[in-house]
C-alpha cells in the first residue's frame, strides 16, 4: 500500500532544503550489475549497492555529491556515461574514508579502471577534507536504509567502525562524534537498524523527529520544540474532514485516533514505536490536541 504523507512540524528558527536534480540531458539509465560468481564457482558474493538500492537513490545520492563538489561536477558527468551502478559512492564510503579505513571499502574490491578512477577521485576530495572533520551525522531512511528498510552489509561494517572509533577508543586523531540525524523518532531509530547498529546508538547523542528532539550521550533531551495545540487540533480537524489518519510524535511515544493500516505500517515496517490510542485520566479516548505534552509532529497519511 502507497501511502500520502503530510508532516506537520513545530518550526525551527532555521531549516534549509534542497533537491539535487540532474538536467534531462544529462539523465543517466543506471543498470543494476548481476551477482558475481565466487572463484570456486558455486557461491556468490554479497551483494553490491545495486542489489539493495533503488537506481533512484543512487542517482540521488550521486547528484548530491556533485552539488556538494561543483568544481568536480564537469569531469563527474563524463564519467558518468560510462559507470555502472556498482561504482556510485554510498554512505559507507564516505564513512570509512572519514575514520581513515578505505581498505575494507567495497570500492577497492576489483573493478574497471575507470570505477577504480572514480573512487580515487572520491578519496582524494574526502582526504583534503579529512582533518577538518570531527563528526558524522548521517540519516536513516533512504540513506543507511533503502527504500525496502535493507541495511547493507558494507554499510552496517562502516557504522560499526565508526561508533567504536568515536567512543571506545582514545586515538585524539579521529573523529568524535557519529550520531543519527532522521525525521524518526529514538526508538525507532533504534529499532530499524538492527540488532548490531540499534543497540549502539544508546551510546550515542541524536537528532530525531527532524531535528525537533535531541539529545546527548546520556539520554537526556538537550533541545526539543512541539506544536501549538491549536494547531494540532485544526490538522485533526482536516483529518476527520477528509477520511484519512493522523499520527502524533510525542518523543518516543506516538499516538493516533484510529488504528489503520497505515497507521500499523510505521511500526510493522518502519520500525517505528507501537502507534498508541490516546487515553484520558478515566481511560476514555481523547484527541492529540488534548494530549497534556504535546507533539512534536504530525504525520497526516492516506
Amino acid at each position: 500500500m502507497t501511502a500520502a504523507v503530510v508532516v506537520l512540524l513545530a518550526t525551527v528558527s532555521s531549516v534549509a532544503s534542497a533537491a539535487f536534480i540532474a538536467p534531462p540531458s544529462r539523465a543517466v539509465q543506471f543498470r543494476k550489475p548481476p551477482l558475481a560468481a565466487a572463484s570456486n564457482g558455486n557461491e556468490q558474493q554479497q551483494p553490491g549497492k545495486g542489489d539493495l538500492y533503488s537506481d533512484d537513490e543512487l542517482f540521488d545520492l550521486l547528484n548530491l555529491h556533485l552539488a556538494i563538489n561543483p568544481e568536480q561536477q564537469e569531469q563527474e558527468q563524463q564519467l558518468n556515461e560510462e559507470l555502472n551502478v556498482a561504482s556510485i559512492p554510498g554512505i559507507h564510503d564516505l564513512v570509512l574514508e572519514a575514520i581513515g579505513d578505505v581498505t575494507s571499502s567495497s570500492a577497492t574490491n576489483e573493478q574497471s579502471t575507470t570505477n577504480q578512477l572514480r573512487f580515487d577521485n572520491l578519496q582524494t576530495i574526502l582526504r583534503e577534507k579529512k582533518p577538518k572533520i570531527t563528526a558524522i551525522a548521517t540519516d536513516v531512511d533512504g540513506t543507511l536504509l533503502s527504500a525496502g528498510q535493507d541495511l547493507h552489509p558494507i554499510t552496517r561494517d562502516a557504522v560499526l567502525k565508526a561508533i567504536d572509533q568515536c567512543y571506545n577508543s582514545s586515538n585524539a586523531n579521529k573523529i568524535k562524534h557519529f550520531f543519527p540525524a532522521t525525521g524518526k523518532s529514538r526508538q525507532g531509530a533504534i529499532g530499524s537498524l538492527g540488532k548490531d547498529i540499534g543497540p549502539l546508538l544508546h551510546e550515542c547523542p541524536g537528532v530525531y523527529i527532524q531535528g525537533l528532539y535531541c539529545i546527548d550521550r546520556e539520554g537526556n533531551v538537550v533541545f526539543e520544540k512541539k506544536l501549538p495545540p491549536l494547531v494540532v487540533g485544526e490538522a485533526e480537524q482536516l483529518v476527520l474532514d477528509c477520511g484519512i489518519s493522523i499520527v502524533g510524535y510525542d518523543g518516543d511515544d506516538l499516538y493516533t485516533t484510529e488504528q489503520t493500516d497505515v497507521v500499523r505500517s510505521l511500526s510493522e515496517f518502519y520500525g517505528e514505536p507501537t502507534v498508541k490510542l490516546l487515553r484520558g485520566v478515566d481511560d476514555t479516548l481523547i484527541t492529540l490536541a488534548e494530549h497534556a505534552n504535546g507533539c512534536h509532529k504530525l504525520l497526516i497519511m492516506d
